[in-house]
């Protein structure tokens, strides 16, 4: 039984951070779109 439970665990704790993690490549990939357009709103922004 507990081998049946630990997998569906893992599954419930990995998927939320999965997400998290997907989320966060999809916004470096969107800064790094709106960067190539204009780098200067960029280092605006940073300062």
């Amino acid at each position: 039984m507990l081998h049946i439970l630990i997998p569906l665990l893992l599954s419930l704790v990995c998927r939320p951070f999965f997400i998290n993690v997907s989320v966060s490549i999809a916004k470096m990939i969107v800064n790094f779109q709106s960067l190539s357009k204009n780098p200067f709103s960029f280092l605006r922004k940073w300062e």
